[in-house]
């Protein structure tokens, strides 16, 4: 890539995107995913929107979040049952 140069294959930065949230215990701000995946504002939001279709569309338990400038993956009512009951398992049988 050339200074100055952005990129601009939105699937790619979407898969990236998600990577970055699934790692970061907080929600990130959109500075943050900006400065990382080296893109401009206006790429950043055909990412962001890419990534919530696609997330939104699938069977997946997964959603974004977006709330003012900052961004988080979250799980979807429908895992509440999964998420629960992992819960349940992991407080009766703590890793040691």
């Amino acid at each position: 890539m050339q200074p100055g140069e952005e990129r601009e294959d939105i699937q790619e930065m979407a898969a990236a995107c998600e990577a970055l949230l699934f790692v970061s215990a907080e929600p990130v701000p959109l500075g943050d995913l900006r400065r990382v995946l080296a893109i401009r504002q206006p790429t950043l939001e055909r990412v962001l929107d890419y990534l919530g279709k696609t997330l939104a569309e699938g069977q997946r338990c997964v959603r974004l979040q977006r709330h003012n400038d900052i961004v988080r993956l979250v799980t979807t009512p429908e895992a509440a049952h999964y998420i629960d009951k992992l819960k349940r398992q992991q407080a009766t049988h703590p890793t040691p």
